[in-house]
């Protein structure tokens, strides 16, 4: 599922520092932020795979920051420097169904009850990020699937995760307004693998 950093959104230092303590020990790349304002801020100007965000904080709570950032340019697919918006998880000390569906359609993607354990935390990250590998289920075939076999090969790389830092490659970039389709998305990563325009850290160009 490749490598993921959380942003840890909650206005509880020692929540926070719970839940910071239980990524890292799970192996993900870890930062927090103690209030929403901030945490928008952050997103905006840093990208972060997911946003564990408490639902209920002062000033900017867990729907308004999802709200806010929804409506965010740095997260408008087609312009220039844009990228996926962060998949959001929410932290709450009552969980009810009524909550649940509220949060599912406002856009949060799964939620964690508090007290947090570790026994909680990991089977949550691992739906959200399968369902993460599951949009963005792009096929290869015939030869360009043996394109991608080779390189993967020589650079000692999994193809999937290959095709994440053509990915991040194309964040770099940014896509022309000719990319409007999954299939475009496609033909655009392998011109970029033709092209020898693909950096693969550690590896010269």
């Amino acid at each position: 599922m490749g490598f993921k950093r959380i942003l840890v959104v909650d206005d509880s230092s020692f929540s926070r520092k719970n839940l910071v303590g239980i990524l890292g020990d799970l192996g993900y790349e870890v930062e927090w932020s103690e209030s929403g304002q901030n945490a928008l801020q952050r997103i905006e100007t840093d990208r972060f795979d997911i946003v564990i965000t408490k639902l209920l904080m002062p000033t900017m709570d867990g729907w308004e920051l999802l709200e806010n950032a929804r409506k965010s340019p740095s997260f408008e697919p087609g312009l220039t420097n844009s990228y996926p918006l962060p998949k959001f998880i929410y932290t709450t000390a009552q969980g009810d169904s009524a909550t649940e569906r509220k949060a599912l359609n406002h856009g949060f993607t799964g939620s964690l009850i508090k007290p947090i354990e570790i026994q909680k935390v990991k089977p949550i990250l691992q739906k959200v990020l399968m369902s993460d590998d599951e949009d963005f289920a792009i096929r290869f075939t015939g030869s360009d699937a043996s394109m991608l076999k080779i390189l993967a090969e020589k650079f000692g790389l999994d193809p999937k995760d290959l095709v994440n830092l053509l990915v991040e490659e194309v964040s770099l970039c940014g896509l022309g307004d000719d990319v409007n389709t999954g299939e475009d998305l496609k033909t655009f990563l392998l011109k970029r693998l033709r092209d020898n325009l693909l950096l693969l850290p550690g590896h010269a160009a």
